[in-house]
């Protein structure tokens, strides 16, 4: 389909998925009400910033990562826009039958789509004075001034996937201003963006085939591989380093201004679950945080491998169903928390004297970037911070114990919100983490751990450099990448999995994402439910 992105009426991507309750309008007319900011990290264009990157991250990552924001300027994009449209497809049933004309609201979307796909309640029923020409779209940009702002800055943003439920109260307003609003708009002064008559009747597909395997070379092929969400980590660390073992054949992209459509060695898919007759040798759940357990079942029901992002999970009910999904397929889990794949982990078991069993406590410091307001971390599906971020922290301390049982744990939440987490090990190892996003957000993301035995000291910090101390001297000084963990989780995994190597224990899921979904439990209890 057509979508107005960088200024420029472009061809080529799959339309948007239509899931149970949605509807999808083939756009007759588009009028932007505003732009929406604060969706995405956008970082300014900036020699010190980028000079500032170059000593983190090293010259390599510092061009994949500009590669890959330099891929979502389009995504960047979004308005909250009304438009009239007609009817292409619905439930069966549907107040909104195929073929009549609606008047809708776009909530998040590029600045015109020829086609779009919407739940019920942002469609209203209409009856149109005006005559529309299906090969052009009317199109207007947004008014200088956008009276109601509260009403449509309160909307703005909003995602059927976020788990916010538009009150009915809130839907009826919205339903008058919408038919308000398209009765009385004239499109007098909007532009035309025109369909070549071919694709007028072209139908609306959500996938895009491969023009090419990315093929596997040598006497023994790679296992098959399927992505699910290309955000900044699939495209920056995901598939350049799962690629030389494992051969990714499809990725799935919700958002249609996401799709590289240059990369045409791959499927695309804007489904953001597995489709029913999807098959491969592994799944990787990389998209929101909601979605990673359901990807997962879909990839251990047929005896694939799921290699998922953190967090495994983000409630009770996940993860009942995945432990019982581990227990029927076996360890085809892979859980992708990097700071079990930083080599500073070999060197604390040696400078530490550790032995199985033997107790580590660690305390850690750690500033996490302020979100932009309307980031998906804050919906309510992707949970707290502590879900979406601490538990990196919280699955390295279990992880370098053995991942032992809980015997208690405890947080406080400061008057800045920063959070004070602490947790004691059934094997005595004691667990403490500062986490803020008060600080400098120079080079992002920084951290600083300490690991304590009875004699000896461990400092990791920014998981770039590492110092060993005993009781009268340093036993060992160490620095790396700042990503390499990053890079090396997915070619460790991925080449597991291409030996046919056991994933994750049941014992260290239920251990590790238990304790996460327990803090999190208390978490709310303390804020009052607030995230």
């Amino acid at each position: 389909m057509y979508i107005l992105a960088g200024g420029a009426w472009r061809s080529g991507f799959p339309d948007y998925f239509r899931g149970p309750g949605q509807i999808r309008i083939r756009v007759l007319a588009f009028r932007n009400l505003a732009r929406i900011d604060g969706l995405y990290f956008v970082r300014p264009r900036s020699m010190r910033l980028l000079v500032n990157y170059l000593f983190e991250f090293g010259l390599r990552g510092v061009v994949r990562k500009v590669r890959s924001r330099l891929g979502e300027r389009f995504r960047n994009e979004k308005y909250i826009s009304i438009g009239i449209g007609k009817v292409l497809e619905a439930d069966a049933g549907s107040a909104h039958a195929v073929g009549s004309h609606v008047a809708f609201l776009a909530p998040c979307h590029p600045a015109c789509v020829e086609r779009i796909v919407l739940d019920v309640g942002l469609v209203v029923p209409l009856e149109v004075g005006h005559r529309f020409d299906e090969r052009a779209i009317l199109h207007g940009g947004p008014a200088e001034t956008l009276p109601d702002a509260d009403f449509w800055n309160g909307i703005a943003g909003f995602s059927e996937h976020s788990g916010r439920i538009l009150e009915p109260d809130l839907l009826a307003d919205l339903h008058e201003r919408l038919k308000g609003a398209a009765s009385a708009e004239t499109w007098a002064e909007c532009g035309k963006l025109f369909i070549p008559d071919h694709d007028v009747t072209t139908p609306a597909s959500e996938t895009i085939a491969a023009e090419a395997s990315s093929g596997s070379s040598g006497s023994r092929a790679k296992p098959s591989g399927i992505v699910y969400g290309y955000g900044n980590y699939a495209k920056s660390f995901l598939i350049p380093n799962a690629s030389p073992f494992i051969d990714i054949r499809k990725i799935h992209e919700i958002d249609p201004t996401q799709i590289q459509l240059e990369e045409r060695g791959y499927a695309w898919d804007t489904s953001p679950l597995p489709r029913p007759d999807e098959r491969a040798d592994v799944f990787f759940g990389a998209g929101y945080h909601h979605t990673h357990v359901a990807v997962a079942l879909a990839a251990l029901g047929q005896g694939a491998y799921a290699v998922i992002e953190k967090p495994v999970a983000v409630d009770e009910r996940q993860l009942e169903a995945l432990l019982a999904a581990l227990k029927t397929a076996g360890p085809k889990l892979f859980s992708c928390y990097h700071k079990r794949y930083i080599p500073f982990n070999i060197y604390a078991i040696e400078d530490l004297g550790l032995r199985p069993g033997m107790p580590v406590s660690y305390s850690c410091v750690v500033y996490e970037v302020p979100l932009p307001k309307r980031h998906w971390y804050h919906w309510p599906n992707a949970k707290s911070r502590l879900v979406s971020n601490g538990c990196h922290w919280i699955d390295h301390f279990l992880y370098l114990n053995g991942f032992p049982k809980v015997r208690s744990f405890d947080l406080a939440i400061a008057p800045d919100e920063t959070l004070n987490v602490s947790v004691t090990a059934a094997n005595g190892a004691f667990f403490t983490m500062v986490l803020t996003d008060r600080g400098s957000e120079r080079v992002g993301l920084r951290d600083y751990i300490e690991l304590r035995t009875a004699d000896s000291t461990v400092r990791m910090m920014d998981g770039s450099s590492y110092v060993a101390e005993g009781p009268d001297r340093v036993i060992r000084r160490a620095s790396i990448n700042k990503l390499f963990s990053y890079q090396n989780m997915y070619a460790t995994i991925s080449e597991k999995i291409s030996r046919g190597e056991p994933g994750d224990t049941v014992e260290s899921v239920r251990n590790s994402a238990g304790l996460i979904l327990d803090l999190e439990r208390l978490y709310r209890a303390r804020c009052g439910g607030a995230s």
